[in-house]
């Protein structure tokens, strides 16, 4: 009766948070954080909590099938499957035919080693990677403007201003585990001299939007626009230059674009007052769906506000790997095509959905 607790990694989301998994006579039972894991330190998202199901679907399947000629699928055995899958494999490597591997990207050092091992074993295997929510187009703007592959995670600790831009921070974007913790800590009764102030422009009611002192309803397509006149109006009020301000894009006032958009000119004055107070203590922070253009536009304002240390590239997120191109996978269908690739395994991925 008396539970065995293991220390393991969730692989639900690119996170990787420390778990601690509770058995009771060798079957696990309960899933939390684990308090020592320098990121999350024992605290844990709804679908950490909630992957211990996977184990316990009664719809999982108790066998692998086989479809059928006249359609539908049938239950094979194991013994049957794996002799026909290997011999499948040996005669693609044997035939010289590639064997493509599609995958989202691993987070798991386990499933990689056996990725290496795999390619070993059939060396005509290659690795395709791609994912239906990620953050290329800010990894993008930040080697464009940096000239740096990894995106730094910033010290939402040490902020006293956050400006989020069609970013749900608090829910669904980013490390919103260790986001949220961080945040949470400086948004308390128990320390209002440290207190936070979050700002939320977005086009959805998300949870950080929810949780924000201001929050402004405004469309993604619109969130370009609304940067810019912010950008423009931060430069006239630290000595920036004309010519600087006229050269951003689409700029127009802010104080036009508030009453185009039925914006509170009080709240937006606001935000412009904090950012200005707190130089070099702000994030300003985009979602993943805004375009690269506007990521830029970010880091140029970030850049105008001194918020560098808070972006240090000492505390650059890791790299899992690289997705495929587009083009990749354009080849990857012409040799399919051709005849040139006897497999296609599909590790975890839904191409048709």
């Amino acid at each position: 009766g008396i539970p065995a607790c293991y220390a393991s990694s969730c692989d639900e989301c690119p996170q990787v948070c420390g778990i601690l998994v509770r058995t009771r006579e060798g079957r696990p039972v309960k899933i939390d954080g684990n308090p020592d894991h320098t990121v999350n330190r024992g605290k844990i998202c709804a679908k950490g909590q909630a992957s211990i199901l996977g184990l316990y679907d009664p719809y999982r399947l108790r066998d692998p099938l086989r479809r059928k000629d006249q359609g539908g699928a049938a239950p094979v055995t194991w013994e049957s499957a794996d002799t026909e899958i290997t011999d499948t494999l040996a005669g693609a490597v044997s035939g010289g035919r590639e064997i493509a591997v599609v995958t989202h990207t691993m987070h798991s050092p386990t499933v990689k080693k056996m990725f290496r091992e795999f390619s070993v074993k059939f060396p005509t295997a290659r690795f395709y990677s791609y994912d239906l929510f990620h953050r290329r187009t800010r990894e993008e703007a930040w080697k464009i403007c940096y000239r740096r592959e990894n995106l730094p995670i910033p010290a939402w600790d040490k902020a006293k201003v956050i400006l989020c831009l069609e970013a749900d921070i608090l829910g669904t974007e980013g490390f919103t585990v260790e986001q949220t913790r961080e945040i949470s800590a400086r948004r308390t009764a128990d320390n209002l001299n440290g207190f936070i102030r979050l700002y939320c422009a977005e086009g959805t009611f998300t949870l950080t939007g929810a949780n924000a002192d201001y929050r402004f309803g405004l469309r993604p397509e619109k969130q370009a626009a609304f940067l810019a006149a912010l950008v423009a109006e931060v430069l006239a009020r630290t000595g920036g230059s004309k010519s600087k301000i006229e050269s951003i894009k689409g700029c127009v006032p802010l104080a036009s674009f508030c009453k185009e958009h039925n914006l509170s000119e009080k709240n937006v004055e606001s935000l412009v007052k904090d950012l200005l107070d707190h130089k070099g203590e702000s994030v300003v922070y985009a979602g993943n769906a805004l375009p690269v253009s506007v990521q830029i536009l970010v880091n140029y304002l970030n850049e105008i506000l001194g918020n560098q240390s808070l972006f240090a590239a000492a505390s650059d997120s890791a790299r899992d790997s690289d997705h495929t191109s587009a083009a990749d996978f354009g080849e990857l269908v012409a040799r399919m095509d051709k005849g040139a690739v006897g497999v296609v395994i599909h590790y975890g991925t839904n191409p048709v959905y």
